[in-house]
């Protein structure tokens, strides 16, 4: 558009020069033979050389500003591809910047989870050497020939070095599944079969689990000669632990509580917290609401997480021993889940 201006004017202007130059030379014809021919030619030569001069000065301007338009242009050009390149170079830097960031995330839940680890193998060391000691020392009896044995006391002294082996058993089990974190559906052998020793070793696991905080205590409220339930003894410690390790993930402060009631036909096992707080109804939600259950395992499929989730592997073995599972309350405002499994009889 400009450029068609500038090209119009320029027509306009050499129209013009061009009526000038006629009319003057019309003019210097004219006043050829009068006495002011001399000075008038004299005008026309100094006015010939400044249009000259003028033509000239106004060539090299134009020439000046192209080139000038040549530079500016050159120059914006490069301040473009400069800034083009300043932000190839800011994209580059955040997007290292958001790696070195998860990269240090990562760093730090793997140290965490380290942390945690070591100290749970070494708090759950006190807890193995309860059986360990119980099995030495009846077993130490047992061979000490100076000291005679009936038949009853020898019967009381195996049956007892058999459940703490049975806990230990259970307990080494049920540290090495919550230690690595993995969830795998197994085929269950569930039987009617004793779930004391299962109990008790879940109630060490669970000791260690609450030192790692300090505001989290555990209680165990377990009876005494509980009925024989229809479960599988290994599976069953592997999900009260992975319920009480859930619990004590979502509790503030407060107390972990492991509590049995018998009931009709059921024997309900009952693990809770007296913890207030928005988070602890959080940990229920999964449990008993299925649109809960799948955001649980949306967040923990974005963490990589593979196999099943904690929530689905507790459901799917549960599922498998015929227990039900629901919320229940006790002592007032402590919200528990509670796992009824089938009583023999």
């Amino acid at each position: 558009m400009e450029k068609s201006q500038g090209n119009k004017l320029t027509f306009i202007n050499s129209k013009f020069f061009l009526f000038v130059v006629v009319f003057e030379v019309l003019i210097l014809f004219l006043l050829i033979n009068n006495q002011f021919f001399p000075l008038y030619l004299a005008f026309l030569t100094a006015q010939f050389f400044f249009f000259f001069t003028t033509a000239v000065c106004a060539k090299k301007l134009h020439y000046m500003k192209t080139e000038t338009q040549k530079c500016l242009s050159n120059y914006h050009k490069r301040i473009s591809e400069d800034e083009r390149y300043i932000y190839e170079l800011q994209k580059e830097n955040e997007i290292l910047k958001k790696g070195k960031e998860q990269s240090s995330r990562l760093n730090h839940r793997q140290n965490s989870l380290t942390m945690e680890q070591e100290n749970l193998f070494s708090i759950m060391a006190h807890e193995l050497r309860n059986p360990l000691n119980s099995m030495i020392g009846f077993s130490s009896i047992m061979l000490n020939e100076e000291y005679k044995i009936d038949e009853n006391e020898l019967k009381e002294i195996i049956c007892i070095i058999h459940n703490s082996s049975r806990k230990l058993l259970c307990l080494i089990d049920n540290i090495i599944h919550i230690s690595t974190d993995k969830y795998t559906s197994t085929s269950l052998s569930s039987d009617y079969c004793d779930i004391s020793h299962v109990l008790q070793a879940v109630s060490s696991i669970a000791k260690g689990l609450t030192k790692k905080g300090e505001n989290i205590s555990f209680k165990g409220d377990i009876n005494d000669n509980l009925p024989e339930v229809y479960a599988d003894e290994s599976v069953l410690g592997k999900v009260l632990s992975d319920i009480i390790e859930h619990f004590v993930y979502y509790s503030v402060n407060g107390e972990i509580v492991l509590k049995t009631v018998v009931e009709k036909n059921y024997l309900s096992i009952q693990v809770g917290s007296n913890s207030v707080s928005e988070r602890l109804k959080d940990a229920l939600l999964p449990f008993i609401d299925e649109e809960a259950a799948e955001r649980e395992k949306n967040k923990l499929s974005s963490a990589e997480a593979s196999g099943l989730t904690k929530i689905e592997f507790i459901k799917y073995s549960l599922s498998k021993m015929d227990a039900l599972i629901s919320t229940d309350t006790y002592s007032g405002d402590q919200a528990a889940l509670a796992i009824k499994l089938k009583i023999k009889g």
